[in-house]
């Protein structure tokens, strides 16, 4: 386990859905101890840094992926927008990514900005 210090600067924290950690930040400055190769790849975002500066830890992190899970059904659905409603899409945004939505949009403009979030390639 290695402890992530949030540094970015959302007052609502952040929560590590990238990663699958699923660790939560609760304010910039929390530390939370997180598996090795999650916090690798965490720690390569300029919003963390290691929260062991300072103190005397052991080795630096050198960890190995992860094996693939070979069941699918293991592995969440892929969200539908399309599917949800335009406070159902804001209340997804707010909670995974920090954003307020304005629902005076319509709902396709909504799921387009919210795909780009998600990294969808909306066609």
């Amino acid at each position: 386990m290695v402890p992530v210090k949030y540094v970015g600067i959302r007052a609502g924290g952040f929560i590590d859905n990238l990663y699958g950690s699923g660790a939560t930040w609760a304010r910039p400055g929390d530390v939370v101890e997180i598996d090795d190769y999650p916090a690798l790849l965490l720690l390569r975002h300029p919003e963390f840094e290691d929260g062991r500066k300072g103190k005397l830890y052991g080795t630096p992190i050198k960890a190995k992926a992860p094996e693939k899970e070979t069941d699918d059904d293991q592995r969440p659905p892929p969200v539908q927008l399309e599917a949800m409603t335009k406070a159902e899409i804001a209340t997804y945004a707010k909670r995974s990514f920090g954003i307020d939505l304005n629902l005076r949009e319509t709902k396709d403009e909504l799921v387009h900005r919210v795909s780009r979030m998600v990294g969808m390639a909306r066609v």
